[in-house]
């Protein structure tokens, strides 16, 4: 079974300091709602190490509302 052609584009840039948490915040919410929009159940985000420790910081802060989930 073929499961069809792969397509692989750049997206915006995001116009925000990389490393405070309103750009990394916005990042994931971005990813989280182009998922949904394609029924992507689980996307996976790679960040470099100090981004990756502000990304886990904005997910940890967001348990309330639950917008982030890491496996």
């Amino acid at each position: 079974m073929h499961s069809g052609v792969t397509v692989t584009s750049f997206l915006p840039m995001i116009d925000l300091n990389p490393t405070s948490y309103s750009c990394v915040y916005t990042t994931l919410m971005f990813i989280s709602n182009v998922a949904k929009r394609l029924n992507v159940k689980n996307p996976i985000v790679t960040f470099d190490q100090c981004l990756w420790i502000k990304a886990m910081e904005v997910i940890c802060a967001d348990h309330k509302r639950g917008d982030f989930h890491v496996q």
